[in-house]
């Protein structure tokens, strides 16, 4: 065979390998990429979520106790007040509940609302 032959069969063989060598690339590549995928933890992120919604049904249980006690006293209180003839309006202890319930009502519904946005950021 001829040198010039031979140059062109070496040049050929070059490509070839410089061509598989692009494609071996291109697999490593990829594999690279599915195994970064399969790395990405975003039940991490979810347990935040989901621990977080946890913490807010226990704050919303206790703020629904609370109501549930100032709902129970206030009236007992205004009775017995009532009964010794004091004036409620003089009696600020009712005002103090009054205030407390409608502050507790305010919570809870912010509560119940960050509850539903939390669940709408969990997929489970």
């Amino acid at each position: 065979m001829s040198k010039k032959v031979m140059q062109k069969i070496v040049s050929i063989e070059k490509q070839e390998l410089s061509a598989e060598k692009v494609e071996l690339a291109l697999v490593d590549d990829a594999k690279r990429v599915i195994s970064d995928y399969a790395s990405i933890e975003e039940d991490n992120a979810f347990g935040f979520v989901v621990k977080a919604e946890m913490e807010y049904k226990d704050v919303l249980s206790k703020y629904e106790r609370l109501l549930k006690d100032i709902e129970s006293i206030t009236p007992k209180l205004e009775k017995a007040i009532q009964d010794i003839g004091i004036n409620r309006s003089n009696f600020g202890v009712l005002e103090d509940l009054d205030d407390r319930k409608a502050d507790v009502k305010e919570r809870i519904s912010v509560v119940k609302r960050n509850i539903n946005d939390l669940k709408s950021i969990n997929p489970n």
